[in-house]
C-alpha cells in the first residue's frame, strides 16, 4: 500500500499509550505502545492490528517479524560524574509524555561535547547550566503532559485530537512544551504522583510470559 504514518489514541489498542502504523516503500512497522495493564500485550496488538486492517483496507502484511521489549528512565541521575558526561536516557533525560528521547539524546550530546570544549575547568558547571537552560523545562512540561493526558480516556483523546487538528499540529504541541504558569504550578503534583512509578513494571513471578519479564530475563541472561 501506499506509504502511510498513522497514529491511534485509544486505552483498548494502548493503555494511556498510542498504537501506531508505518509504512515506507512497502516496508512497515506496526506496534503499541503501553503505559499500563502489560500482561495485556497479546490483547492489545492483536486489537491493533485489526483496527488498523479496518482503517486501511487496503493493508496486507506478508513476511511478519514481531518484535517486543520494554522502555524505562529515573529521574535525578548525575549528569556528571567522576569525569564523565552522561547524556540522553543515561542521564534521565527522556520525554515524559511519549516516551521518545532521541530530541532529548542529540541536543544534551552536543551540550555536553559544546561544555567540554569550551569550558575547560568550568566545563561540568557549564553543562548542568545548559541543561537546566535548554533541556530540563521541556521535561518538567512533558511530566505535567504526562499526568494531563492520563486523566483523559478515549473521549478526552478524540477532543485532543479535533483541538490539535484545527491549527498547526508542531505549533499546538510546541505550545505544551513551552514553560508557563501553570506548568510550573502543576508540577510538584506531578512529581508527587509519579515518584514511584519510574521502577521496574516486571511482575517476576515464575513463568510470567508478560513483555516486562520476558525482556529483562533476556537482559539478564
Amino acid at each position: 500500500m501506499d506509504d502511510v504514518a498513522a497514529a491511534i489514541l485509544d486505552d483498548r489498542l494502548a493503555p494511556k499509550g498510542y498504537a501506531y502504523l508505518l509504512i515506507h516503500k512497502g516496508w512497515g512497522t506496526m506496534a503499541t505502545c503501553m503505559f499500563r495493564e502489560f500482561s495485556r500485550e497479546r490483547e492489545c496488538f492483536e486489537l491493533t492490528v485489526e483496527s488498523f486492517k479496518k482503517v486501511f483496507p487496503s493493508l496486507n502484511m506478508t513476511d511478519e517479524k514481531e518484535f517486543g521489549g520494554y522502555g524505562n528512565f529515573f529521574f535525578g541521575k548525575p549528569a556528571c560524574e567522576n569525569g564523565r558526561y552522561y547524556v540522553g536516557e543515561s542521564a534521565g533525560l527522556q520525554d515524559c509524555l511519549w516516551g521518545f528521547g532521541l530530541r532529548y539524546a542529540l541536543l544534551s550530546g552536543w551540550l555536553a561535547a559544546r561544555s567540554i570544549i569550551e569550558g575547560g575547568a568550568n566545563a561540568p558547571q557549564m553543562y548542568l547550566s545548559s541543561l537546566e537552560e535548554r533541556l530540563l523545562p521541556m521535561q518538567r512540561a512533558s511530566l505535567v503532559n504526562r499526568l494531563l493526558f492520563e486523566m483523559l480516556g478515549n473521549r478526552g483523546y478524540a477532543h485532543f485530537i479535533e483541538k490539535s487538528a484545527k491549527m498547526d499540529t508542531l505549533e499546538f504541541l510546541r505550545r505544551r512544551y513551552n514553560p508557563s504558569f501553570l506548568g510550573r504550578l502543576l508540577f510538584p503534583l506531578a512529581g508527587w504522583w509519579y515518584r514511584s512509578r519510574l521502577v521496574d513494571k516486571g511482575c517476576h513471578r515464575d513463568g510470567c510470559t508478560c513483555v516486562w519479564c520476558r525482556c529483562r530475563g533476556r537482559q539478564a541472561q
